[in-house]
């Protein structure tokens, strides 16, 4: 009685733990239905990005330049700009660059941004997880020549585009993301309290399985990988994954598959002059992982258990935000750059 008693709840515990309603009411759970591969192509393909690292700057980074500088520069007037030669100002920062498209010549993006980041910052620690979910939103924008309210003219180039794309959706979004998993903010050998331990468990391999088969290979839409499993943070849009059955265990639940699953993201990109999507600097990389997958008398995936100790740490989504207030210059210039 006991030993039916603890198999009931394990298999009840493993039915809940996988809810994933908060992501959508319609994913399959039947394993048989889920397809084996899935490739994302065409526009719904996230574009290959920076993460804008705080150390260098971020967005305020003058990237371009032969000796690119982020922090402590001297900004212009607007006097000063009308005496530079366009290209003097095709080289400034994202950040710079769309301020003075705002007509603000105090600079309160790039003041902001350098109160928010540091030359001390991780090499890690930037704008990822906005780069990342943008490349899911938009086409991968072209370079844009502006003329300004202030007769101003210079041109913002792909990548200016995609950091401030970026930029927004990290720092302005006014939509909650949804997640599986929970981010793990501790290092392998260091002391771990409880609910540390716990956020460090990463997603669910069961959870994992769900999203990723229903999201790219039924929906044929992308999802943010956090790839790290321990402090660093990696936000990587998925773009295709396809998996192997090396196994199978008859277990008194049902079924144990034992998964090796490749899943592939396009590639991190320094910040570049023109699109990179279709060209030699367009490629992908990606991560290979194995776990085991429960699925229940009936088909359904219940849960499942990781065997590589490389794995995600969580997956998440968020909907589009309409860009809004100062920020609806973004809007104006993306609209531009995707005529």
């Amino acid at each position: 009685m006991l030993k039916i008693l603890i198999c009931l709840l394990f298999s009840l515990n493993a039915l809940s733990f996988i809810n994933l309603d908060r992501f959508s009411t319609q994913l399959e759970y039947k394993f048989d239905l889920l397809p084996s591969s899935g490739k994302l192509e065409g526009d719904q393909r996230p574009w290959p990005g920076n993460h804008w690292p705080g150390n260098t700057g971020s967005i305020a980074s003058r990237w371009s330049q032969a000796k690119p500088v982020g922090f402590d520069y001297k900004t212009y007037s607007l006097e000063e700009l009308k005496a530079l030669a366009p290209h003097k100002i095709n080289a400034l920062s994202p950040a710079e660059k769309y301020d003075i498209y705002m007509g603000r010549f105090d600079y309160p993006t790039v003041k902001k941004v350098w109160r928010m980041f540091s030359p001390m910052n991780p090499d890690w620690f930037g704008i990822c997880q906005g780069v990342a979910i943008a490349s899911t939103f938009y086409k991968e924008p072209q370079s844009v020549a502006v003329q300004t309210r202030d007769e101003l003219n210079y041109t913002f180039y792909t990548s200016d585009i995609k950091a401030l794309l970026g930029y927004f959706h990290a720092k302005k979004s006014m939509k909650r993301a949804v997640r599986a998993g929970k981010r793990c903010k501790k290092n392998p050998g260091e002391f771990m309290w409880a609910w540390e331990k716990t956020a460090c468990s990463d997603i669910n391999a069961g959870e994992f399985h769900v999203l990723v088969s229903n999201y790219v290979g039924l929906m044929s839409k992308s999802l943010i990988i956090e790839a790290e499993r321990y402090e660093p943070v990696a936000n990587h849009p998925l773009e295709g994954y396809s998996y192997d059955i090396y196994g199978t265990e008859q277990t008194e639940y049902g079924t144990r598959y034992w998964i090796g699953m490749s899943i592939k993201f396009p590639t991190v990109s320094a910040p570049y002059f023109d699109p990179i999507v279709g060209t030699s600097r367009d490629f992908s990389f990606g991560r290979n992982y194995q776990y085991y997958l429960d699925v229940d008398s009936e088909g359904n995936i219940i849960g499942g258990e990781w065997i590589t100790k490389d794995r995600p740490d969580f997956i998440w989504t968020q909907e589009k935000t309409q860009f809004w207030g100062y920020w609806q210059g973004i809007g104006e210039l993306y609209g531009r750059t995707a005529r």
